[in-house]
C-alpha cells in the first residue's frame, strides 16, 4: 500500500538491475485500486540485460511485480520510478 491507502502512485518506470544469462527478463506489473479488487496487469515489458531503464504506466493503491525469464537470471535491488497522485 501506498500512504496507508489513501492516495494512489503512478509508476512510471523501472531502473533494472539484474543479471540475465540466457535471455531477456519480461516484467508484469499487477495493480488495484483496492484490496480486494480485481487486478488489472500491465505488459509484459521486455528489460534486456543492460538496459538503464525501462518506460512504462500503471497507477493503483496496491502495486505488484512479476519477474520472468527463459534463462538464469540474479536479481539485485530494482528502482521504480514511482510518483504520489492525489486522493481518490
Amino acid at each position: 500500500y501506498f500512504d496507508e491507502g489513501d492516495r494512489e502512485i503512478l509508476l512510471r518506470g523501472i531502473v533494472p538491475d539484474f543479471e540475465a544469462r540466457g535471455g531477456d527478463v519480461d516484467l508484469i506489473v499487477y495493480v488495484r485500486r483496492y484490496p480486494m479488487s480485481a487486478a488489472t496487469e500491465k505488459g509484459p515489458y521486455t528489460i534486456s540485460e543492460g538496459a538503464t531503464k525501462k518506460d512504462f504506466r500503471a497507477s493503483g493503491k496496491v502495486v505488484a511485480a512479476k519477474f520472468a525469464g527463459s534463462g538464469f537470471t540474479r536479481h539485485r535491488r530494482h528502482v521504480f520510478d514511482t510518483v504520489p497522485t492525489g486522493r481518490r
